[in-house]
């Protein structure tokens, strides 16, 4: 079984696409404990989301992530690069565009209730916060040359 966490209106073919919202294939809070039995998940995939919980909420969702993946397991993650925003918002000289990236990069698409940013991750916190879990073989996936995004690949210890 393979999971797209979050999925929006981003789909996979091959996955249990599983989001808040409709349009999806399980409709589920991903602040709640996932239904799915312990070790039960070949993969994990999730773009634009770690980033919408709280501390507190990414706490239990990294757990949770971890509880059903089996080992060996892979794990997929996209987020906004943190460090990447702050740099640029600093360094951007056209106040509209500053503003407009910044705001989207920092509290998201707004779009709806659930489309606010909520936390924010560099690329070694993201593994420090995986590794509390048993998650290992961090490695970058393809990050294109838009560094905003952090793009980890990982699996859980066997």
């Amino acid at each position: 079984m393979k999971l797209n966490l979050g999925c929006g209106r981003k789909h996979k073919k091959g996955y249990l696409n599983i989001d808040i919202q409709e349009p999806c294939d399980l409709k589920h809070d991903l602040r709640t404990p996932l239904p799915f039995v312990d070790a039960s998940v070949d993969e994990i995939y999730s773009k634009d989301v770690i980033e919408l919980f709280s501390l507190r909420e990414w706490k239990k969702l990294k757990n949770e992530m971890a509880r059903v993946l089996k080992p060996g397991g892979k794990m997929e993650i996209f987020c906004n690069n943190f460090e990447y925003a702050i740099v640029n918002f600093l360094s951007c000289k056209d106040e509209g565009l500053k503003w407009e990236y910044w705001l989207h990069c920092v509290f998201s698409g707004q779009g709806n209730e659930f489309d606010y940013c909520k936390n924010a991750f560099t690329y070694d916190k993201l593994v420090s916060d995986l590794k509390e879990e048993g998650v290992e073989n961090f490695k970058r996936g393809f990050e294109p040359e838009y560094t905003g995004w952090i793009h980890l690949i990982c699996q859980k210890k066997s």
